[in-house]
């Protein structure tokens, strides 16, 4: 089952037939739970799930209230119970691998893609392949000098995530392979987000977890001053054509978003403290988009604190950290899911189903490590 939620999440099946068949693929992964959640959940966690559900079921009173469609109310309070109840699934490492190899053909194709696209195409003959990702829905794919072509497409949601779990869970060989092809894979994904993901995990696992030799530390610097020396030209590069697009194209739209939600919101004191009711739609139409019925946005956060208002939101950022150091008790599985925060946080795909698969990962990957440092299971893996 965890195998059909991964296969939709990562839209290697079509979306739009499937939308529905992911919603089930989810209650048929969390019903086979059930069991192991009643029966091996401590009391205390238990009761913290049955406060959790009971939560979400007041929320969705209080959405009925404002009259707010019954099937999309009931699509944000299956997102939000699921992603605390992620926690307290049975913890598998095939889970981790399913998942590894998902992103490794994801980021295999990515390359591929690339590399055809350079090898055969130009910037004016592959424009027709762009119109066509775009009208399939399936994403963007466009370049700024016919070299670097960003492949932005559905599934490409969790490479970075990818990256941190392969680095920390393979060692030798398979590490190198699956970390590198994710990793390519993610620079070709060609998002500014993906780097400071990674850049945040690299420095907080090097701080928090690694413990380095003086000649270690000094090799290591080394190191990085050289690869720095020969990426700085083209870094810069990508960093001044990603600001200008960002400014021009996406900025412009998400401070617009800002803008529509937050007004939305803070209608009257009322709606800023509890919301305006899990699947709020707006009847607004600006210069730089139509809003009216929408449940997308790329500033996902903000919307859902549209939905919550400021109380809720807080009990639900605050029930998730207090998950997340009661069930993550490693330090490396903390770092990842705190990165995989500060990059989702940006984008459209936070807080929904790949939120959900990286928590049930991450659940699995610390279960692991536990067992790997206790020399339970081997350490090559």
């Amino acid at each position: 089952m965890f195998f059909l939620v991964v296969l939709i999440m990562t839209r290697q099946v079509p979306l739009k037939p499937f939308s529905s068949l992911m919603n089930l693929a989810l209650f048929g992964f969390f019903a086979f739970q059930a069991n192991f959640i009643l029966q091996k959940t401590e009391r205390s966690r238990l009761i913290l799930l049955q406060l959790i559900v009971g939560w979400g079921f007041l929320m969705l009173g209080y959405s009925a209230a404002f009259g707010n469609s019954l099937g999309t109310s009931l699509r944000f309070l299956i997102i939000l119970v699921l992603i605390q109840g992620a926690f307290f699934i049975n913890p598998k490492t095939s889970y981790i691998r399913i998942l590894i190899g998902f992103l490794v053909l994801q980021s295999v194709f990515l390359i591929s893609l690339h590399l055809i696209l350079n090898l055969f195409f130009n910037m004016s003959s592959y424009m027709f392949l762009r119109l066509f990702f775009q009208a399939q829905g399936w994403g963007d794919v466009y370049t700024f000098n016919g070299l670097f072509y960003n492949i932005q497409i559905l599934g490409n949601a969790l490479l970075p995530f990818g990256v941190f779990v392969s680095l920390i869970y393979y060692t030798g060989i398979k590490r190198v392979i699956f970390t590198g092809i994710l990793f390519v894979g993610m620079l070709v994904a060609g998002n500014f987000a993906f780097l400071l993901g990674v850049t945040f995990f690299m420095i907080s696992l090097f701080l928090v977890t690694e413990k380095y030799s003086t000649k270690k530390f000094v090799a290591g610097f080394f190191v990085l001053i050289m690869i720095g020396i020969l990426v700085a030209q083209p870094a810069m590069n990508y960093l001044d054509k990603t600001v200008s697009a960002k400014a021009q194209e996406s900025n412009p739209t998400r401070i617009d978003q800002a803008e529509v939600l937050w007004g939305n919101l803070t209608e009257n004191p009322l709606n800023f403290l509890l919301g305006k009711g899990l699947g709020n739609t707006l009847k607004v139409k600006t210069k730089w988009r139509d809003y009216t019925d929408n449940i997308y946005f790329e500033l996902q956060s903000l919307y859902f604190l549209n939905q919550m208002g400021i109380l809720n939101f807080l009990i639900f950022v605050g029930a998730n950290i207090g998950l997340v150091f009661l069930f993550l008790t490693n330090t490396k599985v903390k770092v990842i899911y705190f990165a995989y925060i500060l990059y989702a946080f940006f984008n459209p795909y936070f807080l929904d189903t790949s939120h959900i698969v990286v928590i049930i990962t991450l659940v699995s990957l610390n279960q692991a490590l536990e067992k790997r440092e206790s020399h339970l299971l081997p350490n090559e893996v």
